[in-house]
């Protein structure tokens, strides 16, 4: 596996997961460790694969047709980014911060979270999987025009569109929940 920084701060590896404020403290030494910083770049049409992001900070970058496959983002702070028709194919985040990022007409395909926070971005057109959908909390996020999971039955899917309605939807006029709620009918009838 590949990697673009070994810069994470070594009082990580001191911690025991017996340890019941084990997230706490690990948010709290990430604060202080020393990151490599990539800011005010611009990466276009180009592939990561089995890429390890350690200990990184991404900030004012614009990724554009970017594709991150098996990629894990370990100790990385992504702060105000914007992402334009990115994928994320088989990719971890594991004590990670994503923040106040852009992500327009981006794809999650199952991703993993794990002691990150995703907090106060903006999710435009994306599509996002089961795994992205549960974590991704939309009260703290916003999204517009993004769909979740396609749903695996009827009573799924009528069980997914009154609830994507009100989480997803709630700051788009009503024409755009029809519309919503049309994608999703007509994206289960495909699958089916």
């Amino acid at each position: 596996m590949n990697s673009l920084t070994k810069f994470l701060d070594l009082n990580l590896n001191n911690f025991t997961h017996t340890d019941s404020h084990l997230k706490i403290e690990i948010i709290e030494s990430l604060n202080h460790a020393e990151y490599e910083v990539i800011e005010n770049e611009t990466l276009k049409a180009c592939k990561f694969e089995d890429l390890t992001v350690s200990g990184s900070l991404f900030s004012l970058t614009t990724f554009d047709h970017v594709t991150f496959e098996n990629c894990v983002f370990y100790g990385s702070k992504i702060e105000n980014c914007t992402f334009i028709g990115c994928n994320f194919v088989n990719c971890k985040f594991e004590f990670s911060s994503v923040s106040h990022c852009n992500f327009n007409n981006c794809d999650f395909n199952n991703t993993k979270w794990s002691y990150s926070t995703f907090k106060r971005n903006k999710l435009n057109y994306c599509v996002i999987d089961e795994l992205a959908y549960q974590f991704i909390d939309s009260t703290v996020n916003y999204f517009w025009e993004t769909l979740p999971p396609t749903p695996s039955s009827w009573e799924a899917a009528l069980t997914t569109s009154s609830s994507s309605k009100n989480e997803m939807t709630d700051r788009s006029e009503s024409k755009a929940s029809t519309s919503f709620f049309e994608d999703l009918v007509s994206r289960f009838t495909k699958a089916a």
